[in-house]
């Protein structure tokens, strides 16, 4: 009795009779634990394991194990290791000893003279309101047209081919661009080479949003074979990175590594346009970003109606002091207006300052608050000049919503008198 319970060399366990059941053909019983053959076990396994399953003894079907590695796959050959260098290896021919280095010559391709270059990386950043956009187009429009930018501060070596995304504002685009144009004179040819795009890029993640950065890339070649680009304006970085988190190192380097793609692939500066943090210093979120770039300018509003040029960052050349400008309207829009050192000096009455910020959206009703917001005059003295410009008949005035009484949720506001045939209230 005690042999034939024990014989365990003649006829198999029950283990290894289900493991058997489990891989039928040849086979061969591996004594081992099964954490020491996983890709085994996952190959061969279902994932229901036999009633008598035993983790001591795992039946494999031979037949079914893949061939083993060859020596040169695991070692590498040089036929392997040329193919590597020969089909594209980033690094074939840069690696460069300090003597040729040395006698290189770099060319600096410059966009806006002592500012940027072709395939540059800058942000344009201020808070919300603060005319980022207006700057952007004033930029863009001098480059094109290969005039001087900032009252000859900077000089803008040839016209350029700009390539505009606007994700902001794009019903208003139309009047800025007329308007803008109208300002530099701009003729026909210069105004071609600005094309603008109607979306942004999806820097961050493809398909989230319409646009990936390769089907952005593959567009410019398509659409303009024959033309180099030399400044692509992202307008804004918010919108052209749906999913991101502004705060995170990581996502902001997806982001910077496509905004990489791009310039490598086009030749392009790449201008972010982007908002400032919460107190108005730097850009908002990772400081990734400001690290990353090559020049960062602020917009700064100061009172007045008046903005400062704040040159933040530059790595490849000298801070430049602040520059001041205002908006001046021309047509149904307006358009950067840089001051002098004399115009700088604020020497207009509050009346007149007044007047100028109403004058900017001639149709628009602003509120006393509204006007005070903007200008950073006192309320007190903006109500005053309102109630002496509409005595003289050069504004009128009405209630925000006419049909109910005046209140604090309910204002008095005000706009340049409309001449006949205006929309009335």
């Amino acid at each position: 009795m005690s042999g034939s319970k024990n014989n365990t060399d003649e006829q198999p366990t029950k283990s290894e009779v289900g493991c058997q059941h489990l891989t039928p053909g040849i086979s061969q019983n591996i004594r081992s634990t099964e954490t020491t053959l996983p890709a085994v076990t996952r190959s061969i396994m279902t994932t229901s394991k036999p009633t008598a399953y035993n983790a001591d003894v795992i039946s494999v079907d031979l037949a079914r194990l893949p061939e083993p590695p060859k020596p040169e796959e695991i070692l590498g050959t040089k036929a392997s290791a040329e193919t590597a260098v020969g089909q594209g290896n980033p690094f074939t021919g840069n690696l460069w000893r300090l003597p040729d280095l040395l006698q290189r010559e770099f060319t600096e391709d410059w966009v806006i003279d002592g500012l940027f270059c072709r395939g540059d990386l800058v942000a344009l950043y201020g808070p919300a309101k603060s005319a980022k956009t207006f700057l952007a187009l004033d930029m863009a429009m001098s480059a094109a047209t290969g005039s001087s930018w900032c009252n000859g501060r900077f000089s803008v070596p040839k016209g350029r081919t700009i390539v505009y995304c606007a994700g902001e504002g794009i019903r208003g685009l139309k009047r800025r661009w007329q308007s803008v144009s109208d300002y530099y004179s701009a003729e026909h040819d210069a105004m071609s080479r600005i094309i603008t795009v109607p979306l942004v890029p999806q820097l961050f993640e493809e398909g989230v949003a319409p646009g990936g950065v390769s089907q952005f890339i593959a567009a410019i070649k398509e659409g303009l074979p024959d033309e180099q680009v030399d400044l692509i304006v992202i307008d804004t970085l918010n919108r052209a990175s749906v999913g991101a988190n502004e705060n995170s190192a990581q996502d902001i380097g997806v982001i910077l590594a496509h905004c990489a793609e791009i310039q490598k692939e086009t030749g392009a500066a790449v201008m972010l346009v982007h908002h400032a943090d919460k107190q108005g210093i730097t850009l908002r979120g990772s400081s990734a970003l400001r690290a990353a770039v090559d020049v960062a300018l602020k917009v700064d509003p100061r009172s007045g109606g008046r903005f400062q040029l704040i040159c933040d960052a530059i790595k490849d050349g000298e801070r430049f002091d602040p520059l001041s400008f205002d908006l001046f309207p021309i047509q149904e829009s307006v358009v950067v207006n840089w001051l002098t050192d004399e115009e700088e000096t604020p020497g207009k009455t509050h009346v007149d300052r007044v007047l100028d910020h109403l004058g900017l959206h001639p149709s628009d009703w602003s509120s006393s608050t509204d006007v005070s917001n903007f200008t950073g005059i006192q309320k007190n003295r903006v109500c005053e000049a309102l109630g002496r410009l509409e005595r003289d008949g050069r504004i009128e005035s009405s209630l925000r919503n006419p049909g109910r009484g005046q209140s604090s949720r309910n204002p008095r506001v005000f706009r340049i008198r409309q001449q006949a045939g205006g929309t009335d209230r």
